[in-house]
């Protein structure tokens, strides 16, 4: 059982080519070509980067607090929670 095609497996694709557009030029938004408007090559080449110094890990601040006479009062009891029959 083979497949018909409408065109040659084993024939090379034909090469579509572009046809210039004359409404591009009328437009009037042309690229500017002048050497003023070119980019002009880096006369010397940048330095490497630099390699990134560690940075001071600082211990986080000792902060004291005077703990009340009755530490209970502070606390308080969290409530039970209720159990799910099945």
């Amino acid at each position: 059982m083979a497949i018909d095609f409408p065109f040659s497996v084993n024939e090379p694709a034909a090469v579509w080519t572009a046809k210039p557009d004359v409404e591009a030029e009328e437009d009037g938004s042309v690229t500017p070509k002048a050497e003023e408007n070119q980019l002009k090559a880096a006369l010397v080449c940048p330095p490497a980067p630099r390699k990134l110094r560690p940075a001071k890990i600082l211990a986080p601040p000792r902060g004291f607090f005077v703990a009340p006479k009755d530490l209970a009062a502070v606390f308080r009891a969290s409530p039970r929670k209720k159990k799910r029959l099945c």
